[in-house]
């Protein structure tokens, strides 16, 4: 009865052995199988989120494509017509005698040219193509791009991206667009003027162009939806640029992302990977 009684006790132990692993394998095949889950519901929720996002810029590209071609024509025929006042009113001195006139009319055509920017961007937003790629050095178009900007007083341009030989395989006017939007973007948000950085730094294959502002930076609420289309914090900001931006960079394939601190600096930074004769 005693052995008996070992082998009943042994045989008992090993079943609860068994049930135990069994036990452990289940538990780690539930973890597995949701984190598995986990990660296919971010996925559809991404998914989900870039089908709207899709379906939002194609609206708002037929909506602003529209919106261009009716405003653009009769804002020529306002200009026309306040080159015609001028030139009527400077022969018979009024422009001189009447200082208020001269000054409404420079308004007006000053305005003009605001809203002309807006269907300028409306129209870049709507008609951004394939990248038509060329192999170029990165620093030439930094170069151009600061050269093509005309930075105001009170701003100091730091650059470190040096006269080296790293090379990119770009559309080079889309990416000159890019880097302009966010140079301008950087320098007008520092309005008491301030520091602007360009950096490049190499990372192995690729390469990040950095440009960091020492402005007063976006909360966290800002930053989600920075590059959304109409989303500004300007007064007279179209809310299109850093769009226009980020699908740029999207089109090449690269990334845009940014970083901030309230009150104290933003940076967006621009990562494509280097050229190499195997591409």
């Amino acid at each position: 009865m005693a052995r008996e009684f070992n082998r009943m006790s042994d045989s008992l132990k090993e079943k609860n052995n068994q049930l135990e692993q069994a036990n452990h394998d289940l538990k780690r095949c539930v973890s597995v199988r949701t984190e598995e889950l986990q990660q296919a519901n971010v996925q559809l929720l991404e998914a989900q989120s870039q089908v709207v996002r899709t379906e939002k810029f194609g609206a708002l590209g037929e909506l602003s494509a529209g919106a261009a071609h009716d405003l653009r024509n009769p804002l020529g025929a306002i200009r026309n017509g306040i080159f015609f006042l001028k030139s009527r009113l400077a022969k018979n001195e009024a422009l001189a005698t009447e200082p208020k006139v001269a000054e409404y009319l420079q308004i007006m055509d000053e305005r003009i040219t605001q809203c002309n920017k807006i269907i300028g961007d409306l129209i870049s937003f709507t008609r951004i193509s394939s990248p038509n790629y060329t192999v170029v050095t990165l620093s030439n178009v930094l170069e151009s791009t600061l050269s093509g900007i005309d930075i105001p007083d009170g701003i100091t341009v730091v650059d470190n991206y040096g006269q080296g030989s790293m090379e990119v395989r770009v559309d080079p006017l889309q990416l000159l667009k890019v880097f302009t939007n966010l140079i301008v973007n950087a320098y007008e948000a520092m309005l008491e003027g301030g520091e602007l950085t360009v950096v490049v730094t190499s990372k192995e294959s690729s390469v990040e162009v950095a440009i960091k502002d020492t402005g007063p930076g976006m909360s966290p609420e800002g930053l989600e939806v920075i590059f959304e289309p109409l989303y500004t914090t300007k007064i007279q900001g179209t809310g299109l640029g850093l769009a226009v931006c980020q699908q740029v960079i999207t089109k090449h394939n690269d990334r845009l992302e940014v970083h901030s601190k309230v009150r104290v600096e933003a940076t967006f930074t621009v990562t494509l990977p280097l050229f190499s004769e195997s591409q």
